[in-house]
């Protein structure tokens, strides 16, 4: 029951990022006729006086259906669409939904907005749904979708079964389905999965990553991962590397343009090993990522040695542009570099920059 839980407020938080209620707001003029117009504290009181009508509608049914869309056009607009709002927000806490619930949540995405809020910077003069009824049920509906596809794919992986390579939807839904299934797996398919990661759509190698380690399964991650979920989880998918593997794969990925920089700041963390320090170091030559590596090399390195290295004719250009940016990032060095620039130790146009 818990595993079950855990899974439905996965999938919730993913719709909720997915299927976001609308924002928008209409001017006081563009209002719908009959539109209800009401402030905060109505708000609350409609909705504390709708609680126990919403508990009603828990009730599985066949009348479910007609409930719903009967208050989507009763007379009294505020306490239908607080009542219906209640309902919405118990549907959320369900496991799994079930044929009359979907009906009506159906019905549902046909229901208008008819009670209005005023938007609390405009004066009045702008005004939002104060219950986006329709947007929470095609959010409600496509969690429950994202839960069943999530559902499928799990028993396809704990069967053995080939999942499909391609999964439909945007990249954004892959992912979510896929992490909503790669949390329920046993220990033993994650460790299957993971010996033949070619066979596995893209969305999944991050979750899966995330939980066990093989050279083959890092290595598909270097080259099949979206960058946007790379990015987010990279602290987490080196934490899960052999130690003497953490810098390879790092710099596999700093190799991505668009990951560079965070494979480098994700590197910081283990600056104290020789091995990564000069790494860092050497890019600090690099015109592209030197200034990544000096943020993170700015604070684990002596003030004297970015000073020398400021002002060392014999060092690249890049090199002591970056240097002066690491004296800059430390904050306690401002009186140094300015005396480095009145006397002449730096380039024109780095004396120039710090004398400005």
């Amino acid at each position: 029951m818990q595993a079950k839980h855990s899974i439905r407020c996965l999938a919730l938080f993913g719709a909720a990022v997915l299927f976001p209620w609308p924002g928008f707001a209409l001017p006081l003029d563009e209002l719908p006729l009959g539109a209800v117009r009401i402030d905060a504290t109505q708000l609350s009181a409609a909705r504390q006086a709708a609680d126990a009508q919403a508990q009603a509608f828990q009730a599985k049914d066949g009348r479910l259906f007609a409930r719903v869309a009967a208050l989507c056009v009763a007379p009294d607009a505020l306490n239908a669409e607080a009542t219906l709002s209640l309902w919405a927000d118990g549907l959320a806490e369900v496991a799994a939904l079930d044929q009359s619930q979907l009906a009506a949540l159906e019905a549902l995405t046909g229901c208008s907005p008819r009670v209005y809020l005023a938007h609390p910077e405009s004066a009045g003069q702008w005004w939002v749904p104060a219950f986006p009824l329709n947007a929470r049920a095609r959010s409600l509906l496509a969690m429950e979708r994202a839960r069943l596809d999530a559902a499928q794919l799990a028993l396809a992986w704990e069967r053995g079964e080939a999942a499909p390579k391609n999964l439909s939807g945007t990249p954004e839904g892959q992912a979510h389905v896929v992490r909503i299934a790669m949390t329920g797996l046993s220990d033993e398919t994650v460790a299957t999965l993971a010996k033949h990661p070619a066979t596995l759509p893209a969305p999944a190698l991050v979750a899966l990553a995330r939980r066990t380690y093989t050279p083959t399964l890092f290595a598909d991650l270097v080259a099949r991962a979206s960058s946007a979920d790379l990015a987010a989880d990279l602290p987490a998918l080196v934490a899960t590397l052999p130690s003497t593997q953490r810098l390879p794969w790092l710099q596999q990925i700093a190799a991505r343009p668009d990951l560079a920089d965070v494979a480098i700041a994700t590197a910081a963390s283990t600056a104290d090993a020789p091995a990564t320090r000069a790494w860092l170091d050497r890019l600090l030559d690099d015109p592209a990522l030197g200034a990544a590596a000096a943020l993170a090399l700015a604070l684990r390195r002596d003030l004297d040695a970015w000073l020398q290295m400021a002002a060392d004719p014999t060092a690249s250009a890049p090199r002591r542009f970056n240097a002066v940016l690491a004296l800059r990032l430390r904050g306690d060095a401002e009186a140094d570099l300015r005396r480095l620039a009145q006397n002449g130790a730096l380039p024109v146009e780095l004396a120039a920059e710090v004398l400005r």
